[in-house]
């Protein structure tokens, strides 16, 4: 069996004395790459060699407050705050340890600090060549899922051009007040909380524009039948986050019992004149992304209100144009 070794014994931390470079001094274009512990990998540049990060290469990166992990080969300079530099230490592989971190199953404490609980940890500590094995295997797997990523992106780009060509010389003709028979959101207050039951989701269930059903929270069904009396929830329906990560639609494609929070809207299409998987699909383009930025209130937890959501303008063509089109992007 592998021997499981603490933290200290895996990584120094050699977050210290690097100098940190402020999110409002990033530059555009720029001799040294600024890595951050946000979601883009080189949130931004420097030219200035005094901002370079003093480290061994290579090296990990951990966001304390978003959990990302980086593996970082080249020079660059450090971003921001909560971002923490770990070196491996020796007898050590430094892409096995980014991928043994990217494993590691933290606590999920918001937007706090996680760097304790990662100090917490314990990692395997096989031999090298074990190591080499299972960087080479998580190599390749990383390498076949960008591959799929990227042909998803370009499929998106083949519907959203299909959209464009078919409906650009409409102009919307409907509020999506008017294209539905309800929109209100989820619960506003928090329920009672099940060990098991039936699952309460969250905005973060539905940023991949699908929805995820893992979580942590539950309910029963009497507090399902409470918080959805006046709206049920039915194949059909759209949700579509409002707070945070907002105006990503998802919609609901099956008859699984659930719940959601406040966050995230309840849409309600009128079958007799839009077709749900339409009108999902519409409120993905960048026209109905646009419009929900220049509506968001809000810095720290942007936010879209529902009477604002209710007035977005849409395109609703006839259901034999809106059937054409779907026929056209299913794969």
């Amino acid at each position: 069996m592998t021997k499981k070794i603490p933290f200290s014994e895996a990584f120094k931390d050699k977050t210290s004395r690097n100098p940190k470079v402020p999110k409002k001094s990033y530059q555009e274009f720029g001799d040294i790459p600024v890595i951050d512990q946000g979601k883009e990998f080189i949130a931004g540049f420097t030219s200035a060699d005094n901002q370079m990060a003093s480290t061994r290469l290579p090296v990990i990166l951990f966001g304390d407050h978003t959990k990302t992990v980086k593996y970082v080969d080249q020079p660059f300079a450090l971003g921001a705050d909560g971002v923490k530099v770990l070196e491996p230490q020796p007898g050590f592989i430094p892409k096995y340890l980014y991928w043994a971190l990217k494993d590691t199953c933290l606590p999920d404490a918001g937007y706090s600090r996680h760097f304790k609980f990662l100090k917490e940890s314990s990692f395997a500590k096989p031999s090298i060549d074990e190591q080499l094995k299972i960087v080479q295997m998580r190599d390749l797997q990383q390498l076949i899922e960008n591959k799929r990523e990227r042909q998803q992106e370009l499929f998106n780009e083949f519907k959203y051009s299909v959209f464009n060509k078919m409906f650009k010389s409409l102009e919307p003709n409907y509020t999506l007040e008017e294209a539905c028979i309800k929109i209100t959101d989820g619960t506003h207050q928090s329920p009672k909380w099940e060990d098991s039951g039936i699952p309460f989701l969250f905005v973060s269930n539905i940023t991949s524009g699908e929805i995820n059903f893992e979580t942590k929270k539950f309910i029963s069904e009497e507090t399902l039948r409470n918080l959805t009396r006046n709206t049920a929830i039915e194949k059909g329906d759209i949700l579509y986050s409002t707070v945070g990560s907002y105006g990503i639609p998802a919609l609901v494609r099956t008859d699984q019992k659930f719940a959601f929070q406040r966050h995230i809207a309840h849409i309600k299409p009128n079958h007799s004149i839009v077709i749900p998987e339409f009108l999902a699909f519409q409120l993905s383009t960048e026209n109905i992304r646009q419009t929900a930025k220049t509506k968001v209130k809000g810095v720290a937890q942007p936010t879209l209100n529902l009477k604002d959501l209710k007035e977005f303008n849409v395109i609703i063509p006839k259901i034999s144009e809106q059937k054409k089109f779907l026929e056209m992007i299913i794969h």
